[in-house]
């Protein structure tokens, strides 16, 4: 208002095995001019800018002070997400679990980035572990290879077969700076309990040093016992915020009817 700032809303995009995403990292106003409209009015255009650019869902943070918006979100089609817990690192719990005793150099294993010559690979992989959504090769090239990847994959073969795999991505945080979130750790079957994720997790966090990253954050499935185990063993703070999430459906539908 008069070239003051009174709202602003900070949020990066990645693309998941759902599609092209948008996670707001920071929405702040004034307290002075709450309650006026100003933020109905720039969170919208938020979401005109996912519409227009094909963005499937959006998805942001809800602190225990914010509840109160709950029945707010809900009636604009947003919806809870139940089943995932986020846990936290900062750079000096980074620096403690990097010290973890783990030969990245072994035969026994191999820990490689994303490359086109194994994306048919790595959708075999993700739907045969039982992936929700049909897997586009097309979109794993497009959105996470190139100069400004909006995901990243790392992966452990051994004798040449994928055994496992985590998905991220990058962003900057208001709060600590550089950051990384990883979206999903994914271990076949017959190689859980043995270190796999571990493995993946602590060689992304020695990565993250190394490139002088502050922060990660990392979702786990509350129904996945071996990662939460991995989390307890890290001594990882968990996050008490919840996660909302709006679909593409009810993106355009709020924005056709407001």
């Amino acid at each position: 208002l008069k070239n003051k700032l009174v709202w602003f809303i900070i949020f990066n995009q990645s693309f998941d095995l759902k599609g092209r995403s948008i996670f707001i990292e920071k929405n702040f106003i004034f307290e002075k001019f709450r309650n006026k409209r100003i933020g109905t009015s720039l969170f919208s255009k938020v979401l005109e800018y996912a519409i227009q650019h094909n963005i499937e869902n959006i998805k942001w943070v809800v602190t225990k002070d914010e509840h109160q918006y709950l029945p707010i979100y809900k009636g604009m089609g947003a919806s809870i997400i139940s089943n995932i817990a986020t846990y936290e690192f900062l750079r000096k719990d980074l620096e403690s679990i990097s010290k973890n005793k783990i030969d990245f150099n072994s035969e026994l294993f191999k820990i490689k980035s994303i490359t086109n010559r194994n994306l048919p690979e790595i959708k075999y992989f993700l739907e045969e572990e039982g992936s929700e959504n049909e897997i586009d090769v097309y979109n794993l090239m497009k959105y996470g290879l190139g100069e400004n990847p909006l995901f990243k994959i790392l992966y452990v073969e051994v004798d040449e077969e994928i055994v496992g795999l985590a998905t991220y991505f990058d962003y900057f945080s208001p709060l600590y700076g550089k950051s990384s979130h990883i979206q999903c750790t994914i271990v076949k079957n017959k190689y859980k309990g043995i270190g796999i994720g571990k493995i993946l997790n602590v060689y992304l966090m020695n990565t993250l040093l190394k490139e002088n990253y502050n922060y990660l954050t990392i979702d786990i499935h509350k129904n996945d016992h071996y990662s939460l185990e991995r989390m307890k063993l890290f001594n990882a703070t968990k996050n008490n915020n919840l996660i909302v999430e709006m679909h593409r459906d009810s993106l355009r539908n709020l924005i056709n009817n407001k």
